[in-house]
């Protein structure tokens, strides 16, 4: 039944060491998934918004890609998405008619399933995460990550009609102040959404990350939600 709900892609970006543990883990799970290996990076249209955006535009667009590929050429309901470098929690597959029913029930448009978090919200009374249906929290503007989401028909064709153009939002963007053309700023922010606590994905903690504060946030997540014999 889950076959015939969701479709799986996974942004590879031609990382092929990558590739294969993310196979064999999808495989282990019994979920087909989609690889999409990234953008063009000759393509003009990703040249211009290089300019303004850097590196994230790669990401943005990689995502969009999927979403684009989800609504465009797949007939499932819904579309989960995550990047090449998390673990899976072994549970995952027989949670997910569950995690559709909430988040039809919920009226969600975007559903994190992993991200990037160094506290439990469920055991403390944090403002900013507001608990709306057991596992599943509001979160902040400042909660940041795509390792992997969920999103409706409907939520990835609103998503793609602001963002599949980035040059007419880049226009936009120089007379109003909107979010910078990122995945985090943007398609994790999009609609009514909330996370599922606890983290059903992490990423896997093996990325070396320059700044000190990313390194903490990317780090002291895994650390402090990675239990070894839950997780494939």
């Amino acid at each position: 039944m889950i076959d015939n709900l969701c479709e799986f892609y996974c942004l590879n970006y031609n990382n092929l060491d990558n590739k294969k543990s993310m196979t064999e883990r999808f495989k282990k799970l019994n979920i087909n998934c989609n690889f999409y290996n990234g953008i063009d990076h000759n393509d003009e249209k990703i040249k211009i918004l290089y300019n303004k955006y850097n590196n994230c535009i790669y990401c943005m667009y990689g995502h969009i890609n999927m979403i684009y590929d989800f609504y465009h050429n797949k007939n499932k309901l819904y579309g989960i998405f995550c990047e090449d470098d998390i673990v899976i929690h072994k549970d995952f597959k027989n949670k997910l008619i569950e995690i559709i029913n909430n988040f039809k029930n919920l009226k969600l448009d975007v559903l994190l399933l992993g991200y990037l978090i160094t506290i439990n919200i469920s055991n403390n009374n944090y403002i900013d995460y507001k608990n709306i249906n057991e596992n599943y929290y509001e979160y902040p503007d400042d909660l940041w990550g795509t390792q992997m989401y969920m999103l409706s028909r409907d939520s990835a064709k609103a998503i793609l009609d602001i963002y599949y153009d980035g040059l007419s939002y880049m226009e936009m963007s120089l007379n109003k102040k909107l979010p910078p053309l990122s995945a985090d700023w943007t398609i994790t922010k999009y609609g009514k959404r909330a996370l599922y606590f606890p983290l059903l994905v992490i990423e896997n903690n093996q990325k070396k990350y320059n700044d000190h504060g990313q390194h903490n946030l990317h780090h002291f997540t895994f650390v402090n939600n990675y239990i070894n014999e839950e997780y494939i």
